[in-house]
């Protein structure tokens, strides 16, 4: 189990690096499901749960993502199922593999 407080007034990359730490010592254990729950208010429900839904690791050289089939989101519903994330999720992997360059490792 992995705690993880985010504060809106960081930088979106800093707070996507503070859910890639989080979710890289869940995925060390190789899980084929992860269950997210997310509280706050509607706003920040919304905000919390779109970042950890875009910010799941693809690394080409890791194989510890591969195991993991579910993401599971608790305390907040898209009505679009994230696809707005996922298309953002599935481009940046795209130019990454087209450039080959690796993905940010912030479990250093």
């Amino acid at each position: 189990m992995v705690w993880v407080m985010l504060d809106i007034n960081t930088s979106t990359f800093e707070q996507h690096t503070l859910l890639r730490c989080a979710l890289s010592l869940l995925l060390d254990e190789t899980p084929e499901e992860i269950a997210i729950a997310v509280s706050g208010n509607d706003a920040f429900r919304a905000h919390a749960a779109r970042l950890a839904t875009y910010v799941v690791p693809t690394s080409k050289t890791k194989n510890r993502v591969k195991s993991l089939q579910k993401l599971r989101v608790f305390g907040y519903e898209s009505v679009d199922g994230y696809a707005t994330e996922q298309a953002i999720a599935a481009g940046n992997w795209l130019c990454r593999n087209l450039t080959n360059t690796p993905p940010i490792d912030s479990a250093q």
